[in-house]
């Protein structure tokens, strides 16, 4: 009994005086934000949550919605404030928890900071597979490999096709000089994405360590190829706070993301949100246009690329997608003459040349035509289509021997093609 007086009494001296072991007042002062700059839905979208943690400062929920909107903006900084307050006013929620240490280390804090963070979202969820595979990334930058290679290892155990994580421990391998458990990494990845530039940077520098040269120029040359990383990272929470902006170049980069991925139709709500906050730039009607005639909505393609050209009378990709439509309605002549504005003597993609080319096909100009299926190919050489539309056209020149080789080509790339039968024939005359 005396000694549980006593504990109350030091406890209410404490609460008196000030311990030294309590814990700071945790700083509720909503962050500055500049709205006079901003895009009308960004404003809207921010100085409500804004708004909110000034009316609810004590609300973990409300700081988290907030800092999640500003990461969504590239207000990283204050993004990642925001999440502090969060996680200080409700510790054990993991999400916020995560995502601060995310946010730690896409703004340079310290090795250390970020391993504490890391360590303390761990905790409260040890089964999340990106938040191992980005601690992972952060302490291979900042030269930590052991841990680097024990949060790899963690995400490959949580989900052992983790392509991202398969890569960034491959690359660490060949950094600790084991190039060939390196390349056992990076080769699953590379079976998920082929075309994925970091795997094949990686990839090349361990078949060149372990003397296997042929492997690395190949692997090497692909790299050169391809552009971005083809593998995803698998990330739901990260996924949903980007999902988050309304900005027009939030907008664009889900639009270029949906793209990517072959899902067209999800692309064209962003491009909207693009088209509205820039009204004056005539590529983005364009890119919307393009996507729309991918979908089958060509009226309404239409409409988009008349506005470009409104914008930009001499617009090459607009002409090019209106005279591919020109095509599809059999105004070839209308087509051709559109086609000839928008070339300028700077290849056009490989849609727009095959389109010429049928265009040309249809009018007997086979020779033309052919000249049309040879730069599509040059643009798509994986496409078997207009290899074999070149075969045909050098067919009905007369130009016998080019055709054959050219329909050898075609039937190398895709055997199975319908045209692919006239090759025996021709060879036979």
């Amino acid at each position: 009994m005396r000694r549980s007086l006593l504990a109350a009494l030091v406890c209410l001296l404490c609460l008196g005086s000030g311990c030294s072991d309590a814990a700071p007042p945790i700083d509720t002062t909503p962050p500055a934000l500049d709205f006079a700059d901003m895009e009308p839905r960004v404003r809207t979208v921010l100085s409500a949550l804004h708004e909110r943690v000034r009316a609810e400062p004590q609300s973990a929920h409300a700081w988290a919605e907030l800092g999640y909107a500003l990461d969504a903006h590239a207000m990283l900084v204050e993004a990642e404030s925001s999440l502090e307050r969060a996680v200080a006013l409700d510790p054990e929620r993991f999400k916020p928890a995560y995502l601060f240490a995310f946010l730690g280390d896409l703004n340079g804090r310290d090795a250390d900071e970020l391993v504490r963070r890391f360590e303390r979202a761990a905790e409260l969820r040890g089964d999340y597979a990106p938040l191992f595979l980005r601690e992972g990334d952060a302490m291979n930058r900042a030269g930590r490999y052991d841990r680097a290679r024990a949060s790899y290892g963690r995400a490959l155990e949580i989900d052992p096709k983790y392509g991202k994580a398969h890569t960034g421990l491959g690359g660490l391998l060949n950094v600790l000089g084991e190039p060939e458990a390196a390349i056992s990494h990076l080769e699953q990845a590379r079976a998920q994405a082929p075309d994925d530039r970091p795997t094949l940077a990686a990839l090349a520098q361990a078949y060149g360590l372990v003397g296997r040269m042929d492997d690395a120029q190949e692997a090497s040359e692909r790299m050169r190829a391809t552009e971005g990383s083809a593998l995803p990272h698998n990330d739901p929470l990260r996924a949903q706070v980007l999902a988050l902006g309304v900005s027009s170049s939030a907008a664009f980069q889900r639009a270029r993301r949906a793209m990517q991925a072959g899902d067209l139709a999800a692309a064209v709500p962003d491009l909207e949100i693009v088209a509205e906050a820039q009204p004056q730039d005539p590529d983005v009607p364009v890119r919307l246009a393009f996507v729309l005639l991918k979908l089958g909505r060509t009226a309404r393609g239409v409409e988009e690329l008349e506005k470009a050209l409104k914008l930009d009378a001499d617009h090459s990709e607009a002409h090019a997608l209106m005279a591919q439509v020109e095509v599809e309605r059999g105004a070839l002549d209308a087509a051709l003459e559109r086609f000839a504005r928008a070339y300028r003597g700077t290849p056009l993609d490989s849609d727009s040349h095959r389109a010429w080319g049928v265009a040309l096909a249809q009018q007997s100009r086979h020779d033309e035509a052919a000249g049309q299926f040879k730069m599509a190919i040059e643009q798509s050489p994986k496409d078997p289509e207009p290899r074999y539309l070149m075969a045909l056209s050098l067919e009905l020149a007369g130009r016998v021997p080019e055709a054959i080789r050219a329909y050898e080509e075609a039937v190398r790339v895709l055997p199975a093609h319908p045209l692919a039968q006239r090759l025996g024939p021709l060879r036979a005359k």
